[in-house]
């Protein structure tokens, strides 16, 4: 006789009644939805630059090493952010998260104007930690807002919004190609600035969030 496996049924009943209790959250969770907003934004207009940094190291007459080094700033701001993010446990953590999206948007229209390879490292790297500050404390704000139980789906939301970064990148290329890489990447980078203080005065709720 065969031996019969017992199958175990979705939560919810089915994968689609999960991705619909999934953004069924929107309507109930504004201090998540506040979130996402920014990170969708951050994600479009500021992570897309990366493929950029060689080009205008290129413009600027800097040497391959140089050029790796100008490219090292977004790592060594990321964790200059992160350590000062662990060490010194910010209370107002939505503040935070909102401040470093919008310096590490308003710091890429410097570096995309820089005449100068010492001007474009520093802007780059005041900008990386900016988004370090974001990106240490965007995980957390997730899970702080919501319940244990739905903190899996509100992840998977987050990452959804993370995942607008490939749209941006390219679109943001394509631009390039038309109007040149520097005047691409003031452009979004200036959308980014105004969505994001557009957003954040709407939806306010994420600069309130604490580390209570």
């Amino acid at each position: 006789s065969t031996i019969r496996v017992p199958t175990r049924s979705m939560p919810g009943g089915s994968a689609r009644g999960a991705f619909r209790e999934g953004f069924g959250l929107l309507r109930t969770q504004k201090r998540l939805v506040s979130i996402l907003g920014v990170t969708a934004c951050v994600n479009f207009f500021y992570f897309t630059y990366t493929p950029l940094v060689q080009v205008i190291g290129s413009d600027l007459g800097a040497r391959p090493a140089l050029i790796g080094l100008l490219a090292s700033m977004t790592g060594f701001g990321m964790m200059i952010a992160s350590l000062a993010t662990a060490r010194f446990r910010p209370r107002r953590r939505g503040l935070v998260y909102t401040l470093g999206a919008f310096f590490a948007l308003l710091l890429l229209l410097p570096f995309a104007a820089s005449g100068t390879y010492l001007l474009a490292m520093l802007c780059l790297l005041g900008a990386a930690v900016g988004g370090g500050f974001f990106g240490a404390l965007q995980g957390v704000l997730v899970m702080t807002v919501v319940p244990a139980e739905i903190r899996g789906r509100a992840l998977g939301l987050l990452s959804m919004a993370i995942g607008v970064l490939p749209i941006g990148m390219l679109l943001l290329g394509e631009l390039a190609e038309r109007i040149g890489t520097r005047q691409a990447l003031a452009a979004s980078a200036g959308c980014g600035v105004l969505i994001l203080v557009l957003w954040v005065w709407r939806r306010p709720e994420v600069t309130q969030i604490t580390n209570s």
